[in-house]
């Protein structure tokens, strides 16, 4: 089955309660498409999703080298 990775444009809560997500890998059979999509390719956009791409394959390549920003076990 055709999976899509999907960026929420507010962070989402799974039916779990778990979350909040800004991003999820969804099934094709999940996915309802509405109306017209226009992709957004300012400049700004494509510097966005070229840093996000670039942090997504660094952690992808070599995930053991990141850094933690937060945890289950940090106190509030």
């Amino acid at each position: 089955m055709r999976e899509y990775l999907v960026q929420f444009d507010e962070p989402q809560i799974d039916t779990s309660g778990d979350g909040p997500y800004s991003a999820a890998v969804i099934w094709e059979k999940y996915v309802t498409p509405f109306g017209d999509i226009t992709p957004d390719f300012t400049d700004e956009s494509v510097l966005r999703r070229r840093m996000r791409d670039e942090a997504l394959e660094q952690v992808m390549n070599s995930p053991g080298e990141g850094r933690v920003i937060s945890s289950a076990t940090d106190d509030p």
